[in-house]
């Protein structure tokens, strides 16, 4: 019995690790309740920036909703006095059939040299007459796209021709247009390709003619109901994203729709009122024109052109490349401002394009953009930059791509 019993040195070692196991529980218990409170705090000061980001942005985006709308409404209100400027009949459809192609022969009277007028006429005339025939013309077409020097340029130009030839026989081209679908739908079961790649490119005449098609029943409607609603869409990101920085080389925007198109650094810029003078009329009041101070010369020519001829055609307008942008300052004192000149900054061997911060133009100056001049202040001194610098800076600067990768420099586009 009196070896079960614990002796009193037992006893206190027992009792002392209890105390010192209880006094590391409070503490681990202190411990946990502390920093509980503290990643509390810490959740509820970033709940709190939470919250007061989210109020500045959904500020932020009121202001700038607000701000976007009134420039819309002022836009609604002027095309409202001129219209929009819808292209004729003639024009758009021609761009739709031969794109790129100003003065195609369909728009013009038969020219034959020699006496072969009469003879070719004739002939034009039946084979106008066979075109009518369904039969003859999709055996026809048939018949082409079987060759295999037929390409694809040569697709494109015969439904273009067939389509122009048919415009008053719309029910007819119709009826033909059914049956090459058809066919082409039945080709692409029989080569198993995949069904969301069918009338994805225009590999066929079927495909051309269809477009052809469309364009030519869309007009009216464009015209009359979907033309308004889409020009203003596109006039309202237009002004949305010069609102911010874009880069004038690779098309780069603070606010650009694309992410692969959007400049990521923060770039400081203020924005600036030019009052313009009137290129028609000096003596009318100045337009006034926002722009950046970041902007380049071309880009400010562009927002002065966008001002100015904001109801006239885009075609009709003035090129930024046949203009230049005078800054004046008082009756005589007038600079030219240009992208380049022997002010032009370099910086390693790159040329840094000249903006309206580089000039110091400040708010409220006066410009105006005038018929394109030579001045010895524009032209690069060949003293201070040898022949072979200037190559390789124009190089670096000139873009020689074709017009489909040159679409890709908008910063609404991804390449």
């Amino acid at each position: 019995m009196s070896d079960s019993l614990l002796t009193l040195p037992a006893i206190v070692s027992i009792a002392a690790g209890g105390g010192l196991l209880l006094i590391i529980v409070i503490l681990v218990l202190i411990a946990y309740k502390r920093k509980s409170r503290e990643n509390d705090l810490t959740l509820k000061r970033l709940q709190m920036q939470m919250d007061n980001l989210e109020s500045r942005v959904a500020l932020e985006c009121k202001e700038a909703f607000a701000e976007l709308q009134t420039d819309i409404n002022e836009l609604t209100s002027d095309l409202d006095r001129a219209g929009i400027p819808h292209l004729d009949y003639r024009t758009y459809a021609m761009r739709v059939l031969f794109p790129g192609i100003e003065d195609h022969p369909v728009l013009r009277e038969l020219e034959v040299s020699g006496n072969g007028q009469q003879n070719v006429e004739k002939a034009l005339k039946l084979f106008g007459q066979l075109i009518n025939n369904k039969v003859f013309l999709l055996t026809f077409i048939r018949t082409l796209e079987m060759q295999r020097s037929f390409s694809m340029r040569d697709r494109g130009n015969v439904a273009s021709l067939i389509m122009t030839a048919l415009q008053g026989r719309l029910e007819y081209a119709t009826d033909v247009l059914k049956h090459l679908l058809s066919d082409l739908i039945d080709r692409n079961l029989e080569s198993k390709n995949h069904p969301k790649l069918l009338l994805r490119r225009t590999e066929s005449v079927a495909e051309k003619m269809l477009t052809n098609w469309f364009a030519f029943l869309l007009h009216k409607f464009l015209k009359e109901c979907a033309g308004e609603p889409l020009f203003m869409l596109y006039c309202a990101i237009k002004q949305q994203m010069e609102k911010g920085p874009i880069d004038a080389i690779t098309g780069e925007a603070r606010y650009s729709l694309s992410e692969d198109k959007l400049i990521r650094q923060q770039i400081e810029y203020k924005t600036l009122i030019l009052n313009c003078v009137n290129p028609d009329n000096e003596n009318s009041p100045e337009i006034p024109v926002k722009v950046l101070n970041c902007d380049t010369i071309t880009q400010v020519k562009e927002k002065i052109l966008d001002a100015v001829y904001k109801n006239m055609p885009y075609s009709q307008r003035p090129r930024a490349v046949d203009m230049d942008l005078e800054w004046r300052q008082g009756r005589m004192a007038r600079v030219v401002l240009q992208d380049e000149d022997i002010t032009t900054k370099i910086e390693n061997d790159w040329k840094r394009l000249n903006t309206l911060m580089h000039y110091q133009v400040s708010d409220r100056c006066v410009v105006a953009l005038v018929p394109k001049q030579t001045s010895s202040y524009n032209i690069p001194s060949s003293a201070s930059i040898s022949r072979t610098s200037i190559s390789r800076y124009d190089s670096s600067f000139r873009y020689t791509g074709s017009p489909d990768s040159l679409r890709s420099r908008a910063p609404m586009i991804t390449p």
